[in-house]
């Protein structure tokens, strides 16, 4: 029902049935340690769903354990065909350049505690990834909606990122953002192949 639901984009009947919170944790919690709610999560990732995807955080938000294991377990969960093609919701949203999904994807992932990821940003994401397209789409979203003051804050923390992990075409849409103004005198990354052109 919850997957049909996904499918067709009825958001409005997903949370009907998302309301019964009994019915919810016996939907997650019938597989013992897999996701639950798998095949609705990498589906909506896979189409940009981004308000399937809020339903079914918050709905599993409700349930979940202190360790967030039941969101982690979402999150982690991969989809695709053969093995070495399997990706998570977040890799599947970030390749189809859903903006919103990522977004949504990235805050559930900040909420997850124990062994997951350190908080890293929607742009950070792209920049460690390398995913030059979406962090050129990201970018325009925050310095809509950011303070300039924040939006920059943002763009250099992502500019180190993508310098540290050589991914040069990041950087090169970060510079063409002027992701290097005024960054400070103590200002370094771990790439020196990378960050040579990023003061000029």
């Amino acid at each position: 029902m919850v997957h049909q639901a996904c499918k067709l984009r009825r958001s409005d009947y997903l949370y009907q049935l998302l309301a019964n919170k009994k019915l919810v944790a016996e939907w997650l919690k019938a597989d013992g340690n897999r996701a639950g709610f798998a095949e609705p999560f990498l589906h909506a990732a896979t189409e940009g769903y981004s308000e399937i995807l809020v339903a079914l955080i918050q709905a599993i938000n409700v349930v979940d354990d202190k360790q967030k294991s039941i969101l982690a377990r979402h999150l982690q969960t991969r989809g695709g065909e053969g093995i070495a093609h399997r990706k998570t919701p977040l890799q599947i949203a970030l390749e189809k350049r859903h903006l919103e999904t990522v977004t949504v994807l990235v805050q559930a992932a900040q909420r997850v505690e124990g062994n997951w990821e350190p908080a890293i940003t929607a742009l950070g994401l792209a920049a460690k990834l390398g995913k030059w397209k979406m962090a050129r789409q990201i970018v325009g979203a925050i310095k809509a909606k950011r303070s300039p003051g924040e939006a920059a804050d943002e763009m250099r923390e992502a500019l180190k990122l993508a310098a540290n992990h050589g991914k040069r075409n990041v950087v090169r849409v970060l510079l063409s953002k002027d992701a290097n103004k005024d960054l400070p005198d103590d200002w370094d990354c771990d790439n020196t192949e990378t960050s040579r052109f990023i003061r000029i």
